[in-house]
């Protein structure tokens, strides 16, 4: 009984860590950016829907692989 709620914990503690590195991975990246990256210069919208739709479409499946831990 014992060993049993400690591997359920112990699981429970890896699908967090595990939510939570994906998370981060969202956060580090940023939606738009400048171009070049220099301070001075305009974001870089050119090619904005495409960007939009990628990003939207990992944060997706990143979603469908939490639900699946959860």
């Amino acid at each position: 009984l014992i060993q049993d709620l400690a591997h359920r914990v112990s699981k429970a503690r890896e699908n967090y860590d595990a939510i939570q590195s994906t998370m981060k991975a969202w956060s580090k990246k940023a939606m738009f950016c400048r171009k070049d990256n220099k301070k001075g210069s305009l974001i870089q919208l050119d090619d904005r829907t495409e960007h939009v739709r990628r990003t939207y479409s990992l944060m997706k499946s990143d979603g469908d692989a939490i639900q699946q831990l959860v």
